[in-house]
């Protein structure tokens, strides 16, 4: 949306005003508390979990690859879990350090080109307050206090989420997945394309969405991503191999 914003009115430096709610609301629900005072046996596994991102079709890829990428993600959350014990809350430490700062980075990274990205609100003292409260101390109605208190002149801003537009039940289809899958269809004989990528199970899918079928729109944004990064890989002449993944 920010870039939106920005293409309307380029050169006009965007003040945005994302807190999100691992800031200044409670997270995740009782189970996800009570997870945090487990071992890391059943800790780890979970936030991994907890952390992946939507849309994830890794049954398109030959078997061994997600066992490797699962094993990977793991490493890394035990190191940032055993980071969060120390401050007495790994839960809300992995949200910080492995998800908030991608939110907060593409907030400035999307619009850069056309409109200077200023994020005042996001800051060192407010991350430590999170820190150093019960979640119970942080509710829907604290990013309302804080901007009352603090900029009452924003504080009339309704939260994006008590919005009064009512989301439509079924998304329109995007106009570029039949785009998209007809691209990669033809990409799919061409030696070296997503080598990891069972081409029985794509063409499959590929030519559902092609007819139309909305239960495929997934693979073929999943598919897109990787089909992407290998072409920018290949344009920047960047040595790439999925098998050593």
């Amino acid at each position: 949306m920010t870039h939106v914003v920005a293409q309307q009115r380029p050169g006009v430096p965007l003040i945005n005003g994302f807190l999100g709610d691992i800031v200044t609301r409670g997270t995740g629900t009782q189970t996800d508390w009570q997870v945090e005072l487990k071992n890391d046996e059943e800790l780890v596994p979970y936030l991994t979990e907890r952390r992946r991102l939507p849309g994830l079709r890794f049954d398109l890829l030959e078997p061994g690859f997600e066992v490797r990428v699962e094993a990977r993600a793991r490493e890394a959350m035990r190191v940032l879990s055993a980071r969060g014990r120390e401050l007495g809350k790994p839960f809300l430490y992995t949200g910080f350090y492995a998800r908030m700062r991608y939110y907060t980075s593409n907030n400035f990274l999307q619009h850069l080109d056309v409109a200077e990205p200023i994020n005042p609100f996001y800051t060192w003292p407010l991350i430590a307050q999170r820190f150093a409260n019960h979640y119970d101390c942080f509710t829907w109605e604290t990013s309302e206090m804080l901007f009352r208190r603090y900029v009452p002149s924003l504080a009339d801003i309704p939260h994006s989420e008590r919005g009064v537009v009512p989301q439509p039940v079924q998304p329109a289809p995007s106009r570029c997945t039949k785009q998209w899958a007809a691209a990669m269809l033809a990409d799919l004989p061409r030696r070296g394309f997503l080598p990891q990528l069972s081409r029985k199970k794509a063409l499959s899918r590929l030519t559902g969405a092609l007819l139309g079928r909305r239960d495929v729109d997934d693979v073929v944004l999943f598919l897109q991503r990787l089909s992407l990064l290998e072409s920018w890989l290949r344009q920047a002449d960047i040595p790439f191999d999925w098998r050593a993944i």
